[in-house]
């Protein structure tokens, strides 16, 4: 059993919550992705995080091939609107820009979640530079000893139709998105062709990066 801890388990705060545009029209898989992934780790069984899972499909996915996937949604459109894969025991709300936990509980041991993957898909740009900051701590902890996060970050304005609102909060160009991340993580290119949205995917114009942990900040 899975639970996730948090004080804030929507994102009222941010414009994705009153205009969810993602939660209500995203739900993106990618089979290639997956198949990648299984490749690369040898098919073993994984614990897999994802943030802004959108409609969750990715995470259920995940699920059928026998890996242990999460996913976190700020928004709860799918949920309270019953659409794609929610409800389900594997997707949670949850406002990531603030601190919270995910247990795993079984017959012995009740211990933070240490993931093997971590993923964002166009999630990051939608964050200021001080909530990203505390979601990379949250990140840390939850990361196993050889875990690391693949990202794609969106470049491009994201307004929303009949207001002043851009969704992208936080847009740079690739130079500058890796300097900022590499503050907080070794930061190096996309291992993979696929990606669930990226430049793998044909769902978007991203920058996709893999993330490992600095040992300073262990």
């Amino acid at each position: 059993m899975v639970k996730v801890y948090t004080q804030y388990r929507r994102a009222i705060s941010s414009a994705d919550y009153s205009y969810p545009q993602g939660a209500k029209y995203d739900n993106h898989t990618s089979w290639g992705f997956i198949r990648e992934v299984n490749d690369a780790f040898r098919s073993k069984k994984l614990k897999v995080l994802d943030l802004g899972c959108a409609g969750g499909q990715y995470v259920i996915d995940m699920n059928s091939v026998g890996h242990l996937a999460i996913g976190l949604e700020g928004s709860d459109y799918n949920l309270v609107n019953k659409q794609f894969n929610w409800p389900n025991e594997h997707l949670f709300t949850c406002d990531i820009s603030k601190p919270f936990y995910i247990v795993e509980y079984d017959d012995q041991v009740d211990d933070v979640m240490k993931f093997d993957l971590v993923t964002a898909w166009e999630v990051l740009e939608h964050l200021s530079k001080e909530e990203m900051g505390v979601l990379f701590s949250t990140i840390y902890s939850h990361l196993a000893e050889n875990g690391f996060v693949l990202i794609s970050v969106g470049f491009k304005p994201n307004p929303v139709p009949g207001t002043n609102l851009d969704l992208h909060v936080t847009q740079m160009n690739e130079e500058n998105w890796r300097v900022f991340l590499s503050y907080y993580w070794k930061v190096s290119d996309y291992p993979f062709v696929s990606a669930v949205r990226g430049f793998g995917s044909d769902l978007g114009e991203s920058f996709l990066f893999r993330l490992d942990k600095k040992p300073e900040w262990d």
